[in-house]
């Protein structure tokens, strides 16, 4: 079971890689409290650190796989909605690597798919 911080975190870390300084100022709370929680999603195989490539001072936090999925399904029975919005060029990037890897959708979640350009390249 997870904590209303850990399920934020999770929610956070599913848009990106943070730093946990980042995840402070976010919710608002201690550098000590933030670093708990981060310790037991790390326990639970949720959440990697690794060393920043562009400074390598910087620890930064992102999602495992398992971690992915279960920010999904945390979002999802958090009873709110989503709505993702996608050309088709970038449909998987909206829906399948969004949603943890799996084609499914969430409950409360809607798609609307928008064809795009017919163009030689979208350099």
């Amino acid at each position: 079971m997870y904590g209303e911080q850990q399920t934020k975190i999770l929610i956070m870390l599913s848009e990106g890689s943070l730093s946990q300084k980042d995840i402070q100022e976010r919710l608002n709370i201690q550098p000590a409290t933030v670093s708990e929680h981060i310790s037991k999603l790390e326990a639970k195989g949720l959440v990697e650190r690794s060393r920043s490539d562009e400074d390598r001072r910087l620890v930064v936090l992102s999602l495992t796989e398992s971690g992915k999925k279960s920010a999904e399904n945390r979002l999802a029975k958090s009873k709110k909605t989503q709505l993702r919005i996608a050309e088709t060029q970038k449909y998987a990037h909206v829906t399948f690597f969004f949603n943890g890897g799996e084609e499914k959708q969430f409950e409360g979640e809607d798609r609307i798919l928008i064809k795009s350009p017919d163009v030689a390249t979208f350099d």
